[in-house]
């Protein structure tokens, strides 16, 4: 067999046949509609985007696939790529090299051009965190704490007074957990 007996039947294709002398686009085509031939709209990314997001509200959310954190995911020309940088190309062009498309409304399954902007690592960052998002809890607002506030100035005060390791087995933390509270390492937004 000569090595074009290995190829896609449909002229210029030049994949390797999957089935039925075809190779897999062509033969999802011929399974789908009948024809190896046929394309559809739905084969545009525009309008599998535009099937995919729900303009019901002020925020249009995406309804199709996802990626961590519920930002949208959409196969561009076989590659994944993002439902809501998708958008903000669609309605305002290519996006500069390095330069992230942030939400305004901080809701990720938003797809609302209006409600996008790009910006740097940096301006995403100042963003995320001005909105109180990121900051990670603290002290008895971590769920798993064995302190409070007042324990924690008691600790900062017995400095010099009171071994670390006699506070340690008092309050059933380490010794370098005492260490940490005394050095202001840890607990660093409790004043004394």
């Amino acid at each position: 067999m000569a090595t074009d007996d290995y190829m896609c039947r449909i002229a210029e294709c030049g994949k390797k046949i999957r089935a039925r002398g075809l190779c897999q686009t062509h033969y999802k085509r011929w399974q789908r509609w009948g024809s190896p031939f046929y394309v559809s709209e739905q084969d545009s990314p525009e309008t599998r985007f535009w099937e995919a997001v729900d303009v019901s509200g002020d925020c249009w959310e995406w309804r199709g696939s996802t990626r961590g954190h519920g930002y949208g995911a959409l196969r561009v020309n076989g590659r994944t790529t993002s439902a809501h940088r998708f958008s903000y190309e669609l309605a305002y062009g290519p996006i500069p090299d390095g330069l992230f498309v942030c939400h305004h409304c901080d809701n990720p399954p938003c797809v609302n051009p209006a409600h996008l902007f790009i910006g740097t690592c940096k301006d995403n960052t100042r963003d995320m965190l001005s909105k109180g998002r990121g900051n990670r809890p603290k002290g008895v607002r971590i769920s798993r704490a064995k302190l409070t506030e007042d324990d924690v100035r008691y600790i900062r005060r017995m400095r010099g007074e009171i071994g670390q390791k006699e506070l340690a087995e008092r309050f059933g933390v380490s010794q370098g957990n005492i260490s940490s509270i005394q050095l202001k390492r840890i607990w660093e937004h409790v004043g004394d």
